[in-house]
């Protein structure tokens, strides 16, 4: 180029010098290609400043920099005339040098943060863009550390060479993942030889500093494993590339070299499917050592598949091109080292069968082996040195071969009748030659006929020609139709006997009840012989028709389910008459049938009804499709026949009347939606005749719809809606609009608003044209009003719904897959990884494109082709690809998963969802309903679930489960109504009966009530109370009185109506009449039980359902190596437990448990894993700060959960804070906590639903709402919530007033005051919610709809275990594929399923069964184990995958020795510097040391509430506190001193003895608890009063080793036991205590001997005296030597 040229270029980049975006914005490339001809010239000052431009630009821009390298290549390229290969060589090389120098200045600019953070991301694509740069290994470093660090971010779609490098290192599993990922993703991804010669230099070769490198070396049996993943990762065009690259000649080298390897075959049967690999000619000769290698130690298999025989696959592939090598000269080569002749055959046939396999790659013809076939079944050669059947085997698969081609070719031309297969193809010439006789063959054929029994002639319209393809396949199948026709004939013609074990078969049953479908009359007819000779010589279709219904109706099922999924698959007219006759006939036969009714269960009918629904939908989506190909009077008669199938079933005699004892009438109409929806476009239909009957079709299918409240789809609504609009295009007649419309208004008010509007829009129209003068107006077309989308609705839930159905087909499917599990779906490995068979493979689509005319002008003319207005002359209908109903008998693969296969997934697991998330309740509302409230058992008489025993380590089944713990939950109900009734705090309130009303087997009652009675009487839809005639009644629930659940309370302006659900009995209900006075008396909620019951109704449906029913943990945990450990310690400041418990959460799936005693940071394990699934796991797409949340998969949240309130609220309250990024910001996640707001934490009672909703309405006003309203209705609420916490408080001290026996009056006024304070603000909430709701009806729905909106948003909703199942929650349709339960072994166990029921697949328990278990009411329940958590019926099990938390923080070593040793097998250690961190002053005197037990042998007493209680114990524990305090005067021990006890009336003894030792303000100072009350609590000194002494019932539930370890734990600093220890050492565990003690030289006692043991005193009566060291007043201090008692022992 000219000086001038040059010039121009600079001025140019001068101009643009502002401009980021060079390269890739595509402006400046004329001139920039000149440019890079520069560097061959001497440096200049412009040149200068042009690189330092280039540089800058290549930092920010990752398209800038594939630009740059596309137009450097192009330039050398364009200008390479001016400069020899070896200067154009150099010139590119010192661009890369420059690049080179560049980017490692860049990269430590980056480190010494002179260059932003922000170039990083490009300066790591360029790296890994350019092999050459990838050559300089510090460059390589730097990147590879780059992105090791942006892993998780990074977001680029481009493939970079350099991940095949990343691939090979040792570590970064991370960046193997990703790379994984990101190839599994890739679908189009084309690579050139010359890539993979770069690449693999890298990877082979260099490896000369061994130092450095942390490339795998190609010596290493992990380089080879890791590149079979790879290869296996890889596209086969990438594949093929690949072999022809050098590393395929390195490839073959090391085969030639090396001994045999697992990995490298792995990697021979990858590049074997690829042509390339075996072009050289001397291939054989080089893998010559290599095969005999492989062949040696070949041994005789049955199955011969790519995984048992992947030798056979790489032969095949061998020899598939040159066959006659294969047959002349193989054989004897084989023999020169394999000298077992059994050997020899099997590997030859071995190879012939897999080369069957390879064939089908591109369904190619197998005429040239079945050529050598024949040739050796003629004996022209010999190939099998001994007899055997490898030959006939091999003639099956011919067989076969060729049923499975016309199969494909069927479908294939099906959905394109131009296109071409394989011209060659010839029909096997052994069909006359098998003997099927044989058992083996007889049932390997008919699995291969279950493929083509809906095969027939190709549809074609009689003005289309046919193509040649069509012509040869009518051939083909008309030959093969002969030879399986003669096959049917000669098997039914057998022995009845033998015919019917054959038909024991399910899937030789499915086959011939498939042909009995068969559009071919002949093979029709054949596969009625064979039922004929089946049952016994049967004469006539009624008889055979009668006896399959009867005997093998579960048979039908099955086949109708895989002959409606072939038909769909198809799309073929023809079989379309026989299986709807088919179907009808069985209907009939059914109806009348008892005995069918009776011998089935739920699944097998349930799954029959979804086959005809899908079979209607089928023939109701493709009818406008055949009408262009079959006559007009065919397909209407297919139409009229599925019309009446449709009416039949509605008659009174149908199928659905019948259905309705078993099932519930919306779930049956529910699965007819698709087909009803598709029988609506039938209204397009140009026939008058036929239009008339589907009009009256469809007006009697919504009548019967309507009769049971059905919720209609939208769509369906939607359609027949526009269609009435736009009656004129459609040629419909106003009386058949006005019938449809009459039958839409009643079933949608959306459709009756919409037609009202157009209605009128018509009238205006009309009165317009009539005023108006000018002509052109009246050519205006009116357009239709436009609908808004309504929203779905979810259908009624108050409704019987049927037993769990559609488990149905879990059963089934797997039955169903295990026996369709032939020899084709063996192929896998190396060849099934890659090939399309005849049931993956996809033909080039020409697919008929619908073109629906609602949107367009209609005329005559096009109505005249066909009989649909969519089926046009050139706009042929599409084959429809609306998803459908799945039939769950079939499961398809993934990989070949139809889009009308994903609808039907898709309605299945709606239906599961709703099955799990809203089952069916009336049973349990029946069963406590029927309870008599004067019964005062134990335990209830249950009617409906009767008890089954204990609960066991495992159960058997779902089924089981359910039968054992369902009881449960009505024994503990029950008990806690009894104990309600002890304690009753509410009075009966009277009201009117007004109204009496039958719901199902329930009786409901509107009973009228004052406003004024309801204040201060909280009652909720979940509450259960009494009910009668009197007050007295109602109180005391005698005479006449039952349960009743309120089921809504109406609030009015002349008074409010509660509704009550009962279960009365005779004489009860025939007193309910007019208006007769009711008392009803509040109970309790049943709010946790009915959850509880929901869960376990809804089990079947559960992700972990199985895991939960065998109490199965995850699988065997993943051991984590040093460095990863190591990272977690890092990131999430852990120790190394804590650690390895997250990186175990994260890893598995299923349950994970970990165990955390007491001081070991189970909140910040917990905090450590949220932070990992939130932030860290590409499985949760969390926006960070400042970034944009690009996934499209839907948001991942996770759910925690704990027993408690005070449990959830500890960890929401860190929660709360945040976390911190790994780039160092705060990242606080959007919390949600569900519940009671007066039960939740003041401290987080901002993250609760109600607060954020309020808080949302006030700030987003949409006008539906009355602000001034909404202001004060949040301040009442301020003043409930403030209510609520000082009534808790005052309640406190009003306790512990009582407990020292002063007078509580002032604080009683107190408290009535705000208990009056919190009714009038509960009073007000009511009443402005009730106007905001009478004033404007849509902010009950705006509240709705925001708390839906702010749960959804939620990165991570908490809530308490019962919590959980809050109706909002299932309505919100949620997904929690993580929940987290904390304390999960203080929960029974029906509670510790409840939020699993959002669709979890990962459950992490966090508890310590060493601890105190769940409290159990009702005694019977406890002892059939319900007080065992979850967590401890995993752990007895599978201990050895529980995660430990085994350093503690908390205790000091003297005190947590013992709990290690005793409860923790010593696995408990103590955290770094606890002994200094613990060390308090009090400890220098000996007597207040770290750990002291106190021997007080006092007496022990029962209060009148059988409590124990020991007076001398209380007063030693006072003198204790009393010496502590005065030895201390300098030391606030405010807040830090505990005293703990079992007992209450001890409690009740303690309080009362401080009290009236320091007065009432002592309890500000020392906490005074029991021990279960003070689980989860801390204090550096605790006072243990161990109470028992010499008992005539040992220690009582002292010994309870659980209670033990909380008492122990309490305490941080001193824990002082006090207790007749010899009374504690009659307990084996107590006495391992006390011994212990013994041996440390840690117990105060006056009994102690010489020896240092105890002195026993044998007669409990005689004095005992007690320590002396605390009796004297603290005004006289003792003499205290050496910083022990005088007194100690």
């Amino acid at each position: 180029m000219a000086e001038s040229d040059d010039q121009t270029c600079f001025e140019k980049l001068v101009l643009y010098k502002n401009a980021q975006h060079w390269f890739c914005s595509g402006l400046l490339d004329q001139y920039i290609r000149p440019i890079f001809l520069w560097m061959a010239k001497q440096p200049s000052p412009c040149f200068e400043w042009v690189l330092k431009c280039y540089d800058e630009r290549l930092c920010g821009c990752t398209s800038c920099i594939q630009s740059f390298y596309h137009l450097r290549d192009e330039a050398l390229a364009k200008f390479s005339y001016l400069y020899s290969g070896d200067s154009m060589a150099t010139l590119e090389r010192r661009w890369d040098d420059w690049m080179l120098d560049s980017t490692l200045s860049n990269f430590k600019n980056v480190e010494e943060t002179t260059l932003d953070f922000t170039a990083l991301p490009s300066l790591v694509f360029n790296v890994f863009l350019n092999p050459r740069l990838m050559r300089n290994q510090e460059a390589y470093c730097q990147a590879l550390n780059g992105f090791a660090d942006l892993v998780s971010d990074w977001s680029s779609g481009v493939f970079l060479p350099g991940f095949f490098v990343m691939f090979f290192e040792e570590t970064y599993s991370e960046v193997h993942e990703y790379i994984t990922d990101f190839l599994k993703k890739t679908e189009n991804l084309h690579l050139t030889s010359e890539v993979f010669d770069d690449v693999f230099s890298i990877i082979l070769y260099q490896q000369t500093d061994e130092d450095k490198s942390s490339l795998l070396s190609p010596c290493s049996s992990e380089f080879w494993k890791r590149a079979s993943t790879l290869f296996q990762l890889l596209p086969l065009n990438c594949v093929t590339t690949l072999c022809e690259s050098h590393f395929r000649d390195f490839f073959i080298t090391e085969l030639e070299d090396e001994a045999f390897s697992d990995e490298k075959f792995a990697c021979l049967k990858i590049f074997s499917n690829s042509p390339s690999f075996w072009f050289a000619s001397d291939i054989f000769d080089q893998l010559e050592g290599y095969l005999q290698k492989l062949l040696a130690n070949v041994t005789v298999v049955d199955d011969v598949n790519a995984s048992s025989c992947g030798w056979a696959y790489v032969l095949a592939s061998l020899f598939r091109f040159c066959l006659n090598d294969f047959v002349l000269i193989f054989p004897s080569w084989l023999k020169t080292f394999v000298h077992d002749d059994k050997v020899v055959d099997f590997i030859i046939y071995a190879s012939f069968y897999a080369l069957f396999d390879l064939l089908s790659l591109d369904n190619s013809s197998p005429h040239s082996l079945n050529e050598v076939l024949l040739l050796i079944d003629n004996k022209n050669i010999n190939l099998f040195s001994q007899e055997s059947d490898y030959l006939n085997n091999l003639k099956v698969r011919s067989l076969l071969y060729d049923i499975l081609f016309i199969s494909w070719a069927h479908k294939a031309l099906t959905k394109d009748p131009s296109f071409i297969f394989d011209p060659t193809y010839k029909v096997s010439p052994f069909w006359n030659s098998i003997d099927f006789k044989d058992v083996n063959y007889t049932s390997r054929f008919f699995e291969g006929l279950s493929t083509c029994y809906f095969v027939h002639d190709i549809e074609l319209s009689e003005s289309t020609t046919p193509e040649k393809s069509v012509v040869l396949f009518s051939e083909i199948w008309q030959t093969l139709s002969s030879h399986i026709s003669s096959f049917l004939q000669s098997f039914s013609q057998r022995d009845s006997p033998e015919v019917a074990s054959y038909m024991q078969n399910d899937l030789i049953f499915d086959t011939v009840l498939g042909f009995l479908l068969s559009p071919s009359q002949q093979l029709y007819a054949d596969a009625f012989r064979i039922f004929q000779s089946f049952f016994g010589k049967v004469k006539n279709k009624n008889e055979v028709m009668k006896k399959l219904v009867e005997d093998h109706f579960r048979g039908i099922v099955h086949g109708l389910v895989d002959a409606s999924l072939h038909w769909q698959s198809a799309f073929t007219f023809f079989p379309a008459l026989r299986i709807m006759r088919f179907v009808s006939n069985i209907n009939k036969l059914f109806s009348t049938n008892n005995k069918v009714w009776n011998e089935n269960d739920l699944s097998t009918l349930g799954a029959y009804w979804q086959c005809v629904w899908n079979i209607l939908d089928l023939v109701h989506s493709n009818v406008a499709r055949w009408s262009l190909c079959n006559s007009n009077d065919t397909v209407k008669a297919s139409m009229k026949l599925a019309l009446k199938l449709s009416m039949d079933l509605f008659q009174n005699d149908g199928l659905f009347i019948k259905f309705l004892a078993k099932f519930d009438g919306l779930v049956l109409l529910g699965e007819t939606s698709d087909a009803l929806f598709s029988l609506t476009t039938w209204l397009k239909i140009n026939d008058l005749e036929m239009r008339e009957q589907v009009i009256d079709s469809l007006c009697m299918l919504f009548v019967k719809y309507s009769n049971f409240d059905y919720l209609f789809e939208d769509r369906t609504i939607n359609f027949l809606t526009d269609f009435i609009i736009r009656k004129q295009k459609a040629h419909l007649s106003a009386d058949q609009c006005k019938r449809l419309a009459e039958v839409i208004v009643q079933a949608s008010p959306e459709a009756k608003s919409i037609l009202d509007e157009n209605r009128l829009a018509e009238a205006r129209k009309t009165k317009k044209q009539t005023e108006l003068v000018s002509g052109n107006q009246f050519n205006k077309k009116p357009e239709p009003p436009k609908r808004e989308k309504t929203q779905n609705v979810s259908a009624p839930t108050d409704k019987k719904t049927s037993t769990p159905r559609m488990k149905m087909l879990d059963q089934l499917r797997q039955e169903y897959i295990a026996r369709r599990a032939g020899h084709f779906a063996a192929r896998d490995a190396a060849v099934s990884s890659r090939k399309a068979t005849f049931e993956n493979q996809k033909p080039p689509t020409n697919l008929l494109t619908e073109q629906d005319s609602d949107n367009e002008e209609v005329d005559e003319s096009d109505r005249k082709e066909g009989l649909f207005s969519l089926a046009k002359a050139n706009k042929v209908p599409e084959i429809r690809q609306a998803e459908r109903r799945q039939i769950q008998l079939l499961s398809t693969p993934k990989n070949q998963l139809h889009p009308s296969q994903a609808r039907i997934l898709s309605n299945r697991n709606a239906a599961n969802t709703k099955a799990r998330l809203f089952p069916n309740m009336s049973e349990f509302y029946s069963e406590i309903l029927t309870w008599n409230p004067s019964y005062e058992a134990a335990s209830p008489i249950l009617k409906y679930h009767k008890s089954e025993g204990k609960i066991a380590d495992t159960f058997r089944s779902i089924d089981q489960y359910m039968d054992v713990l369902q009881p449960m939950i009505f024994m503990e109900c029950w008990s806690q109504i009894q104990a309600t009734k002890k304690n009753l705090k509410f009075s009966p309130v009277e009201g009117i009966m007004i109204q009496r009303t039958a719901v199902n087997n329930f009786v409901d009652i509107g009973i009228s009530v004052a406003p004024k009675d309801l204040y201060g009487y909280p009652l909720f839809d979940t509450e259960i109370v009494s009910l009668a005639f009197s007050r007295e009644e109602a109180h005391s629930m005698k005479g006449l009185c039952c349960f009743a659940k309120i089921e809504k309370i109406v609030r009015q302006e002349n008074g409010t109506l509660v509704i009550v659900r009962t279960l009365p009995k005779l004489e009860m209900l025939n007193k309910l009449q007019g208006n007769v006075p009711l008392y009803f008396l509040k109970l309790t909620n049943l709010s946790t039980f009915t959850r509880q019951y929901a869960a376990i109704r809804g089990l079947p449906y559960y992700h972990m359902a199985d895991d939960i029913v065998q109490a199965k943990p995850c699988s065997q945990p993943i051991k984590h190596s040093p460095s990863e450990i190591k990272g977690a310690m890092s990131r999430y400041q852990v120790n190394d437990p804590q650690a390895k418990a997250i990186l175990s959460s994260l890893d598995n799936s299923g349950f994970t448990l970990i165990q955390g005693p007491p001081g070991t940071g189970k909140t910040k394990t917990i905090i450590g894993i949220v932070t990992a699934l939130l932030v860290d796991s590409n499985r949760y797409h969390i926006t960070r700060p400042g970034a944009q949340n690009s996934s499209t998969e839907p948001k991942q949240q996770m759910l925690l959960c704990a027993p408690s309130n005070a449990a959830v609220d500890e960890v929401l309250l860190r929660l709360k804070r945040g976390f911190t990024l790994s780039n160092g910001e705060h990242y606080a996640p959007k919390v949600v906590r569900i519940g009671n707001p007066e039960t939740i934490n003041v401290s987080v009672r901002d993250t609760s639903l109600e607060y954020q909703t309020e808080k949302q309405l006030l700030e987003v006003n949409q006008g539906a709402v009355d602000l001034g309203s909404l202001q004060e209705l949040t301040r009442w609420r301020d003043v409930f919530y403030n209510c609520i916490q000082k009534i808790e408080d005052l309640e406190k001290q009003i306790d512990v007033a009582r407990d020292m026996e002063e007078d509580t009056k002032a604080l009683g006024q107190e408290l009535q005051n705000s208990i009056n304070e919190k009714n009038l603000a509960e009073q007000k909430i009511e009443e402005f919610q009730s106007q905001s709701f009478t004033k404007n009806k849509e902010v009950d729905h705006l509240r709705k709809k925001a708390q839906k909106a702010i749960l959804k948003q939620a990165d991570v909703v908490c809530a308490t275990l019962s919590g959980s199942g809050h109706d909002l929650v299932a309505h919100s349709f949620l997904n929690f594929s993580t929940v987290i339960i904390d304390e999960a072994a203080q929960a029974v166990e029906l509670d510790t399923i409840i939020p699993l029921r959002y669709g979890a697949k990962k459950c992490i328990l966090v508890g310590d069964p060493n601890q105190l278990p769940p409290t159990v009411l009702n005694q019977k329940a406890a002892s059939y184990n319900y007080s065992q958590s979850l967590f401890v019926r995993i752990q007895k099990i599978h201990s050895e995958q529980m995660c430990l938390l085994s350093i503690q923080y908390r205790m000091h070593p003297h005190i947590s020795y013992f709990p290690s040793m005793k409860f923790y097998d010593c696995r408990l250690k103590d955290g770094e510097g606890m002994a200094e961190k613990t060390k308090q002053v009090w400890h220098l005197n000996g007597q207040f040391s770290q750990y002291r037990l106190f021997d007080i042998r006092g007496q022990e007493k029962i209060s009148t509430t059988s409590s124990s209680y020991n007076v001398e114990e209380v007063g030693y524990v006072v003198q204790m506190y009393e010496k502590l305090v005065g030895s201390f005067p300098d030391v606030n021990f405010t807040g830090r001193i505990g005293v703990i006890t079992p007992y209450r009336q001890q409690l009740h003894e303690l309080r009362k003895a401080f009290k009236e030792k320091y007065g009432k303000t002592i309890m500000s100072s020392v906490d005074i608890q029991t021990v279960d009350g003070f689980q989860g609590q801390e204090k550096d000194i605790i006072i243990f009063s161990c109470v028992k002494s010499y008992s005539k019932y040992s220690i009582g539930f002292l010994r309870d080793y659980r209670r033990l370890n909380v008492a122990l734990t309490r305490a941080r600093s001193s824990l002082f036991i006090v207790g007749n220890l010899e009374t504690l050492k009659t307990d084996d565990l107590w006495g391992s205590l006390v011994d212990d003690a013994l041996r440390r030289k840690l117990v105060e006692s006056p009994h102690l001997g010489s020896d240092g043991q105890l002195i026993l005193v044998k007669n409990s009566s005689e004095k005992r005296p007690r320590p002396k060291d605390f009796e004297e007043s603290s005004d006289k201090k003792q003499t205290i030597s050496n910083g022990v008692s005088e007194t100690s022992g």
